[in-house]
């Protein structure tokens, strides 16, 4: 069972952070769209948070990134309990057969989608509209989204609104 928690763990990560699509079958999709059913707006909140923890520790951003390790402690604890839910209990039957007809790869596919709808449900923040590639409907990516808050951060504070 831990290990299945691992491979979901490194299959979320890789997911939000991976330059190509994994290639998904019907079984993949029917994970995909169970994990996506399966877990609540506030459940994707938390794997935005999760992810920008991990990227926090990339040591280009690492200094402008304030994660303690009891955070990402807390948060990894969190997350793996969050994907272990899924895979044995909310989505079992699907994480099942997926996995007999196409193999431990479908985890990645199907979890990627899970980060990209987590990443693309929150607006951009109101505070920022003076970029011009921000809006109410934009949908951005998670490592996009990460990377435009950011960028929406800095903006803020340059402007004294913090």
């Amino acid at each position: 069972m831990k290990l299945t928690i691992v491979l979901a763990s490194v299959a979320l990560a890789l997911a939000a952070l991976s330059s190509g699509p994994a290639v998904a079958g019907p079984y993949s999709d029917e994970l995909a769209k169970c994990l996506v059913r399966s877990t609540t707006d506030a459940d994707k909140n938390y794997l935005v948070k999760w992810l920008f923890a991990s990227a926090a520790l990339h040591p280009e951003v690492r200094s402008i990134a304030s994660v303690s390790d009891a955070e990402r402690t807390d948060l990894n604890r969190n997350a793996a309990k969050l994907f272990e839910r899924l895979i044995t209990e909310s989505c079992s039957t699907q994480t099942q057969e997926a996995l007999k007809y196409e193999g431990p790869n479908t985890l990645q596919s199907s979890f990627e989608v899970l980060g990209q709808v987590a990443g693309r449900r929150q607006p951009c923040d109101r505070a920022c509209h003076g970029l011009p590639e921000c809006g109410d409907d934009v949908v951005i990516a998670v490592g996009a989204d990460i990377v435009h808050r950011a960028a929406c951060v800095l903006v803020r504070s340059e402007r004294g609104i913090v």
